[in-house]
């Protein structure tokens, strides 16, 4: 261990158990939670320490690929890279493209300090359980770790855990990202408000009309004591449509300007870089230049097309490429749409 993470784990607060009196029913029942879900914990912390070197190679690949070119000078060309995200895939992470814009006016500083105070004791963690993995007490030629229950194992991996760790740097994270979070959900739930409400609009009026078409079929189908559920069940669903159609109008909306914002960040991107290295005249990169214009539209047509030819989904291989990120999108949307 590090001189650094030994003085972390030095600086965690020593407590005496017996001093903190009884646990309450609360927290016993918290305990007891904790406990059935160890063996999960346990398995979700083995699949990070699988994947983790992967993601450490795919850093370092990419980071080999960026060595060599940086001769080309490709830190000109980033705006230009992400201006064909934006034309092609904008319109697909309405709700993340925000996010990320509101994070960066809120305060991403702070955020990312708090996410590299989780990272270093997650660090520190591993390296610990690691050393761990390999203890065997008992000099019978088997690690410890593999002699004991998952329950066991769950229950000293958490001592472990709580031992290396320093707790009010830890809680201090927790506590900045979810409020950092939460202060982000907030100003997307303003900013997409109007959306939220046409669909709950949209939703009210199919409700009115379906509760008077289905309602009366499902009453004979329904057994008599859960008859009582289905205008609540139309309604819930009438209105989860209209949701879905006022996102589908909304990421057409979007797609339509992250692919004109997108075409004219690769036009200057790339036409600016060409410029600057000889390869074009400069008055090209000029931005009321004919050619910066024509550039942009075909851009900005080909990307809305492309997002709109495709129903606002996005086709393979890029379905895989992205999917990540799609899961954001998913979670995200989820906090906005739902309280």
């Amino acid at each position: 261990m590090s001189s650094t993470e030994a003085e972390t784990v030095a600086a965690a607060p020593k407590l005496n158990p017996a001093s903190s009196g009884p646990i309450t029913k609360s927290q016993q029942s918290i305990v007891d939670i904790l406990k059935k879900l160890g063996p999960l914990l346990i398995t979700l912390g083995k699949i990070v320490d699988v994947i983790e070197p992967y993601f450490e190679k795919t850093f370092d690949f990419f980071h080999g690929i960026w060595v060599k070119l940086e001769p080309y000078h490709p830190e000109e060309l980033i705006e230009a890279v992400f201006g064909i995200f934006l034309a092609f895939f904008g319109g697909h992470y309405v709700i993340t493209l925000a996010a990320i814009e509101a994070y960066r006016m809120c305060g991403w500083s702070t955020t990312y300090k708090y996410l590299k105070i989780i990272w270093d004791d997650y660090k520190l963690v591993r390296a610990e359980s690691r050393k761990d993995d390999t203890i065997d007490a008992d000099n019978d030629g088997v690690y410890d770790v593999l002699q004991i229950s998952k329950q066991e194992l769950f229950t000293r991996k958490l001592k472990l855990a709580a031992k290396s760790c320093n707790p009010d740097k830890l809680s201090m994270a927790a506590g900045g990202l979810y409020t950092g979070f939460m202060g982000v959900i907030a100003t997307l739930r303003v900013q997409f408000a109007q959306t939220v409400t046409l669909g709950a609009v949209i939703g009210g009026t199919f409700s009115a009309y379906a509760q008077r078409i289905f309602q009366p079929l499902f009453v004979h189908v329904v057994p008599n004591e859960y008859a009582k559920w289905v205008p609540v069940l139309i309604d819930y669903v009438c209105k989860l449509i209209g949701v879905s159609i006022a996102w589908f109008v909304q990421r057409v909306i979007s797609a339509f300007y992250s692919a004109i914002r997108g075409a004219n960040l690769v036009s200057k991107g790339v036409l600016s870089y060409a410029a600057r290295h000889n390869y074009i005249n400069a008055s090209f990169a000029d931005a009321s230049s004919n050619h910066y214009a024509a550039l942009t539209m075909a851009l900005a047509g080909a990307g809305f097309m492309f997002q709109i030819s495709n129903y606002m989904q996005l086709p393979f291989p890029f379905n895989i490429v992205f999917f990540p990120l799609s899961i954001v999108e998913y979670i995200l949307n989820y906090f906005v749409a739902f309280d």
